[in-house]
């Protein structure tokens, strides 16, 4: 075998095996613009922890997608709202069931969540629903996304408003099939302002980047 022969056998092992490694990791290195230095394990332990020492927890639920736009606008001029973490959400907050909360940090608890993949065609995160609660001197939330299959876990100091907090971490990860499952049956029956969603003349799909966030408060 001749030099030149074991040479490109040689680049090309090398280049195979850093090929190979590239598309082995970066399902597991992608994070989400705005999202902390922090890992999976890191950050859902902390959370289930957090919650396994919580008395209670607020759920708020979400406004219509910012692909409906024109509804959007009318609820929160209509409505009373909050914006959390460029998602909007009715106010006030409810009370989350006793039975649901234990149902909750069971499923935090039970891996619910898995490493983020990446952007999903279906018109960026959207938070459906978030849930708030406070331990040991932090106040967690985690905003869910049923088009997505994903959630955001975010811990801020106690004693910020909820919608101006500065998390001390934000993480996004996906849902796995059966916690997406157990979830959505979970926060049924806390939907109590959203409207019927119009049907889109258009069969176009939602564009892949999400829309500007609405900015627009009662009285506006």
């Amino acid at each position: 075998m001749s030099f030149m022969h074991s040479l490109r056998q040689a680049i090309l092992l090398v280049t195979t095996s850093a090929c190979c490694l590239r598309a082995s990791v970066s399902p597991l290195a992608s994070k989400a613009d705005g999202d902390s230095d922090i890992s999976l394990a890191a950050a859902t332990q902390a959370l289930s922890l957090a919650a396994k020492q919580a008395d209670n927890c607020i759920v708020y639920e979400g406004l219509p997608h910012p692909f409906y736009k024109k509804l959007l606008e009318a609820e929160i001029l209509a409505k009373p709202t909050v914006l959390i973490d460029e998602n909007w959400f009715y106010l006030p907050a409810q009370q989350l069931l006793a039975e649901d909360w234990t149902s909750l940090h069971r499923l935090f608890g039970a891996g619910v969540f898995k490493p983020w993949r990446g952007e999903k065609f279906c018109g960026g995160f959207h938070g459906d629903y978030a849930v708030n609660f406070e331990s040991g001197g932090s106040s967690f939330l985690v905003l869910f996304c049923f088009g997505c299959h994903e959630a955001r876990i975010l811990r801020s100091p106690l004693g910020e408003a909820v919608a101006q907090s500065q998390p001390r971490f934000r993480l996004t990860v996906d849902l796995t099939d059966d916690g997406y499952k157990q979830l959505r049956e979970l926060f049924k029956k806390y939907r109590k302002e959203l409207p019927p969603m119009p049907d889109l003349k258009s069969k176009a799909k939602p564009p892949i980047q999400p829309p500007e966030p609405v900015r627009l408060s009662p009285g506006s």
